[in-house]
């Protein structure tokens, strides 16, 4: 198989010609990671904001996951990313702590939380920094009873998602 050469850096991420041209060059990495055994696509990403129509099939850094973890009821970490402690504040209330603080507190976090109620599991509602607004270095979530509007310990772990720019 032919080794790639990668485009040049480009600095201009509204160019549909540059776009056109790391996206081809994106399309075949991929296909020859696939079929070549341990390839991966570390480093080959658009660096910068996408634009506010995404090119199809296109990876923009400020679009991916930058941090997640899955942790116990007390705080302690099962497994994650980017995530240097979590906090256990009281019941159904935590602070996760980034290692690798976001940009700004502007991104996004989601999550769930699951609840054996009668011998059925269910997922509890999560509410992101009700009481307080996410900072660049961590956020506070909740898990709340969706039937009683009350915050609560699940029956098992967290699991939280965020996307932002860093």
């Amino acid at each position: 198989m032919a080794r790639l050469t990668p485009p040049q850096v480009f600095t201009d991420l509204t160019d549909k010609r540059e776009l056109q041209v790391l996206n081809d060059f994106l399309r075949e990495l991929a296909r020859q990671a696939a079929v070549s055994e341990g390839g991966d696509l570390r480093g080959a990403l658009i660096k910068g904001a996408a634009p506010a129509t995404p090119v199809a099939n296109v990876l923009y850094t400020d679009s991916m996951v930058k941090g997640w973890v899955r942790f116990q009821l007390t705080g302690t970490i099962d497994d994650d990313l980017n995530v240097s402690s979590v906090t256990d504040n009281a019941a159904g209330d935590w602070t996760i702590n980034w290692a690798i603080p976001f940009a700004t507190a502007n991104y996004a976090v989601v999550g769930t939380a699951r609840v054996i109620a009668g011998g059925v599991a269910q997922f509890a509602t999560f509410v992101q920094g009700a009481d307080t607004a996410p900072a660049v270095g961590s956020v506070r979530v909740f898990v709340v009873d969706g039937t009683t509007d009350t915050r609560g310990d699940p029956d098992s772990g967290v699991y939280v998602v965020a996307i932002g720019d860093q």
